[in-house]
């Protein structure tokens, strides 16, 4: 939360913007991940509407209404090509050590996608 933390995570959304607008022009795109931000900090969401904005993309737990929000993200957006859209979100309780524990130190999430050629 300092504010060399903050400056981090903009700047790291910032090479993955650009990085998508320079390779997927016209395309399908998922980006999956631990995105460190957590929705509707005063914070973090500017960085959050900043990246989903600008590249354009959703995140799949604010379109399907679920939560509670997670800093693990699943953002998306169709192509000129390919209709994505996400289909069901949740809490994914199968990533686990042989006993028990959880790999992470916060709760996966896990999406499913429905997509479709466009014509």
């Amino acid at each position: 939360g300092s504010s060399g933390d903050i400056a981090a995570r903009a700047d790291q959304f910032k090479q993955l913007k650009d990085y998508i607008l320079s390779n997927s022009a016209g395309r399908a795109v998922i980006v999956a991940g631990d995105s460190n931000l957590d929705g509707f900090d005063p914070n973090d969401e500017p960085v959050l509407r900043d990246f989903m904005d600008q590249v354009p993309l959703q995140d799949a737990c604010r379109t399907l209404g679920q939560g509670p929000e997670s800093i693990d993200r699943f953002f998306f957006r169709s192509g000129s090509k390919v209709r994505v859209e996400p289909v069901s979100w949740r809490v994914a309780t199968e990533f686990k050590t042989d006993s028990g524990q959880p790999l992470s130190d916060h709760k996966a999430i896990h999406v499913n996608f429905e997509w479709r050629l466009v014509r």
